[in-house]
């Protein structure tokens, strides 16, 4: 088995978080632009680190788990796209887990929830109006129906003490 392993990104986003957030959080992690960020989630596969050891490709792979992407480990030797490693700290296992506190994120103000492919689009609308009209805004909306029964006769109560 090969000592040095090959860390590749796919542009996953772990389950629970939003792509704009782990793009965020990775871009502060490695200090990268936005158009290396477009390129790391463009959603080819993208060779992070071409020959890591074994302690660097762990640490790498828990800072990817940490700002909710996946980051996958094979060893140089094997296919590429294939997780390698028999380590169980190198396997992308970790980063399927479900972390064991609640880790609820909130977007920054001004994000947008759903990405530009997920948006529909408006697009306005010709409709005839023309046989609508409008009625007299004195007329009442609905028939007043019947009208309440008459109040029961109390008269014969009284609240004085029974002799």
């Amino acid at each position: 088995m090969s000592d040095t392993y090959r860390l590749v990104f796919r542009g996953e986003v772990l389950e629970g978080q939003h792509p704009a957030v782990v793009r965020r959080k990775l871009g502060q992690l490695l200090s990268l632009d936005d158009a290396k960020l477009d390129r790391l989630f463009s959603g080819q596969t993208v060779v992070v680190k071409e020959a890591a050891d074994k302690d660097y490709a762990a640490r790498l792979q828990a800072a990817f788990h940490k700002a909710g992407a996946r980051l996958r480990i094979a060893a140089s030797a094997s296919a590429p796209a294939e997780p390698a490693p028999a380590d169980p700290a190198l396997t992308d296992a970790q980063s399927e887990a479900a972390p064991a506190g609640l880790d609820v994120q909130v977007l920054p103000v001004g994000s947008d929830v759903l990405r530009e492919d997920e948006r529909t689009r408006w697009e306005p609308r010709e409709i005839d109006t023309s046989h609508l009209e409008l009625a007299d805004p004195s007329l009442p909306l609905a028939d007043p129906g019947p009208p309440p029964p008459p109040a029961p006769d109390t008269s014969r109560l009284t609240l004085a003490d029974p002799d």
